[in-house]
């Protein structure tokens, strides 16, 4: 008899036994994500508890605590009956010094340390072939981590073709790139480690669907970046934390749970639309983030600090929610042109807008704004609030103005009147003398 762990993409595998006695091994309980095996198996001295892990494979759970320095030598431990979710806490029965059987707890953090699995060759291949990684095992499990680092020497796709899901995910190669690509989805979640996925050095990108089930790090180095080009989609009530000076961008679309929030708290973020399961979604952008976004946001937005920049260039922000702009966010707004969300950026809101802080007016592709020019860059239920404003000179008499008047903020051109200039030009020359 033998214990096996069976999962959907690895099937059946034997767990073995320990050593002596007769082959036998039985499975009695499994953590929370599978890492962690219990139950008993036979050796010289009868049967014992064993535990079985990614990394040490099957253990006795005696030799185990010995080897913490937990004195079990007056007990015997003949099986493991039940494991906590988390797979530190394991249960089970044997005898106690007196000889009388008994049941026992242990309490062993190290057991639940699933190993990293590491990408090993220099080529592109399948997630789920276990010779392309370190542990000869395909990454399947909760809390697990993922290292991409300096096997490859040009960039390597790796295909994921079945769902999958793991832990962590860390990317670090400044001289390749890899593309996690296919048709799979890649499910991340720490458990009782942080959840991550992790840019140390290089551009790298994550082409398959990403669920998160509970609050997650986008960490990306200075010089480096991560794309993600599938939907990345977050459950109810999780914080999606960017960190890190380097670039996230999200060519996909944003999918935020009820009541979940993506705070930006330093670098730059890209987003292209942001949809919302449930009510409550919000985005925030923190002193040191910086936000490019257009198309959709299904979301509430604050800038508590930071700078948004509405589309890649000149483009249109729809927030289908409330946009809020506190004494320390900047918003930026190009000018390219007269029509607007596409020769001019135009934020529209369908909920109320609080505008402090400041607006940044830049020109674009050579535009020179000319007179009676307007351009509406914000639109809202409601506006309140009054920002500063850095306004571009323009030549001669002609400058920008900033208003808000309820429900639109605008920039118009005007000109100061010279005495003696007729034909408004900024000058007064012998022209003027032919226009009076």
């Amino acid at each position: 008899m033998e214990a096996y762990r069976w999962t959907k993409n690895g099937g059946m595998v034997g767990l073995g036994d320990l050593p002596g006695g007769a082959f036998n091994s039985q499975a009695l309980g499994v953590s929370g994500n599978g890492s962690v095996i219990i139950g008993l198996s036979s050796t010289n001295t009868g049967e014992e508890a064993m535990a079985w892990d990614f990394v040490n494979r099957m253990r006795s759970i005696q030799d185990i605590l010995d080897g913490l320095g937990v004195d079990v030598s007056d007990w015997e431990l003949t099986e493991a009956r039940g494991i906590s979710a988390d797979g530190t806490t394991i249960v089970g029965t044997g005898f106690n010094p007196d000889g009388n059987k008994e049941v026992w707890i242990a309490v062993i953090p190290e057991l639940y340390d699933v190993g990293a699995a590491v990408w090993n060759v220099d080529a592109s291949g399948e997630w789920n072939n276990p010779t392309n990684w370190n542990i000869d095992a395909m990454p399947d499990l909760l809390d697990q981590a993922v290292e991409f680092s300096s096997a490859i020497t040009s960039n390597r796709d790796v295909t994921l073709g079945i769902d999958s899901k793991v832990g962590r995910i860390i990317f670090d190669n400044v001289a390749a790139s890899y593309q996690i690509t296919g048709t799979g989805l890649l499910t991340i979640d720490g458990l009782i480690h942080e959840t991550i996925i992790r840019t140390d050095a290089g551009d790298h990108e994550i082409s398959v669907p990403i669920a998160v089930i509970d609050n997650i790090a986008l960490e990306v180095s200075k010089s480096a970046s991560l794309r993600i080009s599938r939907s990345f989609n977050a459950r109810d009530n999780v914080t999606i934390a960017k960190t890190g000076l380097g670039l996230v961008q999200f060519s996909d679309i944003l999918n935020l749970g009820t009541n979940s929030r993506f705070v930006i708290n330093d670098g730059v973020t890209a987003i292209g639309n942001v949809d919302s399961s449930g009510i409550g979604a919000t985005i925030e952008v923190a002193a040191g983030g910086r936000l490019v976004i257009g198309g959709t946001v299904a979301a509430d937005i604050l800038n508590s600090g930071g700078s948004i920049a509405p589309g890649s260039t000149l483009g249109l922000l729809a927030v289908d929610g409330d946009y809020t702009q506190d004494e320390f966010g900047s918003l930026e707004i190009e000018l390219g042109g007269i029509s607007p969300g596409m020769d001019y950026d135009q934020v529209i809101i369908t909920g109320e807008s609080n505008l402090d802080g400041k607006i940044d007016v830049l020109l674009a592709n050579g535009f020179v704004p000319q007179f009676n020019d307007t351009f509406t860059v914000l639109t809202a239920k409601a506006i309140t609030g009054m920002p500063d404003t850095n306004l571009p000179a323009l030549p001669g008499i002609f400058a920008l103005e900033f208003e808000i008047a309820e429900s639109q903020a605008v920039i118009s051109v005007t000109a100061t009147l010279l005495f003696g200039d007729g034909n408004n030009d900024g000058l007064v020359t012998g022209m003027d003398i032919v226009t009076v």
